[in-house]
């Protein structure tokens, strides 16, 4: 059976549940995990299939254990199974990389159009009139959980729209109008192009998250430029973000004074130094804490050892210690020397990783409903040779020589 089929529609019945996972989590509150649930079945049917044929899924999946287990002795089974539900979307979207990319190159504006205008209207009516399912609770067993954050930032209120809280209607609104937007630089409508990119700017005001401001308008901006000038941007930004990451994490950076209400700054001399601290010896900073060692699980399962981390490298490393590190090496590798068959297909993953990527320096994307899918398809996609192989220089330097 070729499920490769379902990867698409059951990746935009998940950001179809979490776009409106407010009304429906009033109504019908289990629906909200169904899409995850379909999610899950598809990776175990595929992880079964490729298992004995591919020796890169042997190796992760013996490492994936590994942290299961390392969580379990660390923080206990119920927090390390939360750990590794939180994490399904990002690993199905890295296994069905290839198909839902695929959609979202011919399909996008089919639904993102309708993302779109949903994500700006439940802003504004939620701005208008309120919304019955802010602070409302859903019973899941023994579990409460809240349907929607009903919260204030400086007196205002942090605006969810139809969303759980005001930080995923905000990154919704930006994913889904760079999708807008890439078809009409595509096609040079530049008039159009202009007019609705101003649409979302209010709307992610209301929503308060500062952050997701600036990446909107300074991603509107470069996706303007000719596409190797976009390219070499998104290119140097996720670097730098890498290494501005790394450095502020490290431990010593928390004794450092800075202003108390810049959450920025508050995240770079106090969350993260501070989630470092979770890692106790130096065999925990080689093989970390394991899965459900930070953010929500321990949130819900060892509140007094909390750390949302607001990082995507530091929720890595406290999890997975120098292994993780490894891997984002092994990531920027492929990601600065790939070369794309298509330069329709390059130009749009580089520009959306600009978009999804630079979101992991104020928050740990593996937790965001929105950043979590998109991020497991562009770290999908770069190691998917149908799309893109590593550049040959050899044969480059030998078509130089020959000339001469």
């Amino acid at each position: 059976m070729n499920i490769e089929r379902f990867a698409f529609p059951t990746f935009i019945f998940f950001i179809f549940v979490k776009a409106f996972s407010g009304p429906i989590g009033m109504v019908v509150p289990l629906v909200n995990y169904s899409a995850v649930l379909i999610m899950l079945v598809l990776l175990i049917y595929k992880w079964i299939k490729n298992l004995l044929v591919m020796p890169s899924l042997i190796i992760m999946s013996c490492l994936f254990i590994f942290y299961i287990m390392l969580g379990t002795l660390n923080s206990g089974l119920i927090q390390t199974l939360f750990g590794v539900y939180i994490f399904i979307p990002f690993m199905f979207s890295v296994a069905f990389s290839g198909a839902i990319f695929d959609g979202l190159l011919n399909y996008s504006n089919k639904y993102f159009v309708f993302f779109a205008a949903t994500s700006v209207m439940g802003v504004m009516y939620v701005s208008s009139f309120g919304a019955p399912w802010l602070g409302g609770i859903m019973d899941i067993g023994s579990y409460s959980k809240v349907v929607s954050r009903d919260w204030t930032a400086g007196g205002a209120l942090r605006n969810p729209g139809f969303t759980a809280a005001s930080f995923d209607a905000a990154t919704l609104m930006l994913i889904s109008f760079f999708f807008l937007l890439y078809k009409l630089r595509s096609k040079k409508r530049w008039i159009s192009y202009a007019l609705i990119s101003v649409i979302p700017l209010y709307p992610i005001y209301l929503t308060t998250t500062k952050t997701t401001i600036l990446t909107y308008a300074i991603l509107a901006l470069v996706m303007i430029l000719p596409s190797f000038a976009a390219i070499a941007f998104s290119r140097i930004s996720i670097v730098f973000s890498v290494l501005f990451s790394y450095f502020y994490m490290l431990p010593g950076q928390g004794q450092t004074r800075y202003d108390e209400t810049n959450t920025f700054l508050q995240r770079m001399y106090e969350t993260w130094p501070k989630a470092m601290g979770l890692l106790k010896d130096n065999y925990a900073y080689l093989i970390g804490k394991g899965i459900g060692g930070i953010g929500t699980p321990s949130l819900l399962f060892s509140p007094q050892s909390y750390n949302p981390a607001d990082n995507a490298l530091v929720y890595l490393y406290v999890i997975s210690g120098s292994v993780s590190v490894v891997f984002i090496i092994l990531f920027l590798f492929k990601f600065l020397l790939s070369s794309f068959h298509d330069k329709y297909a390059r130009t749009a993953y580089y520009l959306f990783a600009f978009c999804i990527f630079t979101g992991g320096v104020t928050y740990n994307l593996f937790e965001s409903v929105f950043y979590a899918p998109f991020s497991g398809v562009l770290v999908g996609v770069i190691f998917n040779s149908r799309f893109c192989v590593m550049r040959k220089f050899n044969s480059v330097n030998s078509t130089s020589v020959k000339m001469q």
